[in-house]
C-alpha cells in the first residue's frame, strides 16, 4: 500500500493521542496529517480539503468549551455520512471511548451507536497500531460496497465468505 498519498483527518480529544497516531503514521510514510481536537475544526476542515481517511476518538466534543462539554464523537461520523459527493463515501475509523470503567452496556451501545453513524472500523482505546494498520490496509485494499438505504448511509454490514465449521457429536 502506499501511504504516502493518504491525506488523514485525525479528530481526536487528546494531544497525546493525536501524537500517537501521527507518529505511527509518520512513520508508515504519511506526509498529509492533519489533526483537531473538536468537531467544528473537522467540519470546517473537510470543507477546504480532500481526505483519503478519517480517525475519529469516541470523546472527540463538538467544541473546546469546558462549560459545554459534548461529546461528538458518533455525530462526526454521523456528519460524514450525510454529506453530499465523494467525501461522504470516505473510510471512517472510530475509536472507542478510553474509560476507567465502562460497563458492558455502555460499551454495546457506543459500539451501536458507531455503527449505525457509519464507522468503517470501531477500535478499542488504548489503540493497537498494528491492528490500526491492518485496518487501514485492508480499507484501501478492499474497499467493499457502499450503502445509502433508509435512514442508514455508511459501509455495508452484510460478510460474506465466512466459512464456519461446526462439530457436532451423535449421542450413540
Amino acid at each position: 500500500m502506499q501511504y504516502a498519498r493518504l491525506r488523514l483527518l485525525v479528530a481526536v480529544s487528546t494531544p497525546q493521542l493525536a501524537n500517537e497516531i501521527c507518529s505511527f503514521f509518520t512513520d508508515l510514510g504519511v506526509t498529509a496529517i492533519t489533526t483537531v481536537s473538536a468537531m467544528y475544526e473537522a467540519v470546517d476542515l473537510m470543507l477546504e480539503h480532500e481526505f483519503s481517511i478519517f480517525i475519529v476518538d469516541g470523546q472527540l466534543l463538538y467544541a473546546i468549551d469546558q462549560d459545554r462539554a459534548r461529546i461528538a464523537g458518533a455525530d462526526l461520523v454521523r456528519f460524514i455520512r450525510m454529506c453530499r459527493g465523494p467525501v461522504s463515501e470516505v473510510p471512517v475509523i472510530f475509536l472507542r471511548s478510553l474509560k476507567q470503567r465502562q460497563n458492558l452496556l455502555e460499551a454495546n451501545a457506543e459500539i451501536e451507536e458507531a455503527r449505525q453513524a457509519g464507522a468503517n472500523y470501531i477500535m478499542a482505546q488504548p489503540v493497537d497500531f498494528d491492528a490500526l494498520g491492518q485496518a487501514v490496509t485492508k480499507l484501501f485494499a478492499e474497499p467493499g460496497v457502499f450503502i445509502r438505504e433508509g435512514a442508514y448511509i455508511g459501509p455495508c454490514r452484510r460478510q460474506s465468505d465466512i466459512s464456519v465449521t461446526i462439530n457436532r457429536r451423535r449421542k450413540g
